[in-house]
């Protein structure tokens, strides 16, 4: 019996000297800037993280090109992908290599936009960047250096980046193109100006490329031209009571350019022509606490909204 154990024990070395003399020869990750970490389908190693199709502070939707929902879940660091009828499809969870020493950083998602191509373009609030990933893999960041605090996100037809930014209080909308040049900054005053945005929060790009901003703190949706300019503004006191909005937060277009705003204190969505112009709203004073972000689907029938506070997504038939 002893020379059995002995036996067994010799083999066990001889494996784990096996397994130490292989680690040795692997070659070490490389020491890169915004290096790949992971993206994880199906495992959580974050053992605070909750278990997919849960939420901690959904932020931002959007709808990808098979037409699903994609939630950002802000304090899981991670995208969430979801059917219409609320089944959990798959989540996307990326980190980042330091810049400094070999330390790794999560992301936290505010806002999401989906190219024609299948990437996914995320607003990182924690790292002050923009995040360019498929679900398999990271691409590319920018945005850091302009220290951005970086909210929402949209993406034109032609393939340019729109970003609000509220870093150091100077609400702004950044242009970008899909390599991260910066091509524009809209709405900073001038010496003598007043600031256009005051909070300025989700945004969206109409057939057009006019750009559409929901200026939280103006309590109203600004329209810019491509190249910044200001046309007009809408959802303000001179809409009347039905399409005034007071702190409007998510909004989106569907494909005729109709404008759906979250109006979180009136536990609302309004519908607006492409011309602001007030057409009809949704109650949802029944269906949830307060509309976040918003998303239509593609064939018009169904919205989809963020509840941060009662952290959860919600769907309803339009």
């Amino acid at each position: 019996m002893a020379k059995i154990f002995k036996t067994i024990e010799q083999k066990l070395t001889q494996a784990a000297d096996e397994i130490v003399e292989q680690l040795e020869r692997t070659p070490s990750l490389p020491d890169l800037p915004n290096e790949l970490l992971d993206i994880d389908l199906d495992f959580d190693i974050d053992t605070n993280t909750s278990p997919p199709g849960r939420f901690r502070y959904p932020l931002g939707l959007t709808v990808n090109q098979e037409g699903n929902i994609v939630v950002t879940d802000f304090d899981n660091h991670r995208i969430q992908i979801l059917k219409w009828d609320g089944k959990f499809q798959k989540q996307i969870k990326c980190k980042l290599k330091s810049q400094v020493g070999n330390n790794w950083l999560s992301i936290r998602p505010m806002d999401v936009a989906v190219s024609d191509d299948g990437k996914y373009y995320i607003t990182d609030e924690a790292n002050e960047q923009i995040v360019v990933t498929t679900d398999k893999k990271v691409s590319a960041t920018f945005g850091r250096d302009a220290r951005l605090q970086p909210r929402g996100i949209a993406l034109s037809k032609d393939g340019y980046i729109v970003v609000t930014d509220w870093w150091g209080g100077r609400y702004c909308v950044r242009k970008y193109t899909t390599s991260g040049e910066q091509v524009g900054v809209y709405g900073l005053p001038g010496a003598d100006e007043q600031p256009i945005f005051d909070m300025p929060l989700f945004l969206a790009v109409n057939s057009r490329n006019q750009i559409l901003v929901a200026n939280q703190g103006r309590h109203c949706i600004h329209v810019l031209d491509w190249n910044g300019k200001f046309l007009f503004a809408f959802a303000d006191r001179q809409s009347g009571d039905q399409g005034y909005i007071n702190g409007p937060t998510g909004i989106d277009l569907d494909s005729e350019d109709n404008v759906y705003v979250c109006d979180p204190n009136r536990k609302r969505v309004v519908k607006f022509n492409c011309k602001g112009r007030y057409m009809s709203e949704i109650d949802l004073s029944h269906e949830l606490e307060r509309p976040y972000a918003i998303v239509i689907s593609k064939d018009k029938r169904k919205l989809a909204f963020t509840e941060f506070q009662g952290q959860r997504v919600r769907i309803v038939d339009i």
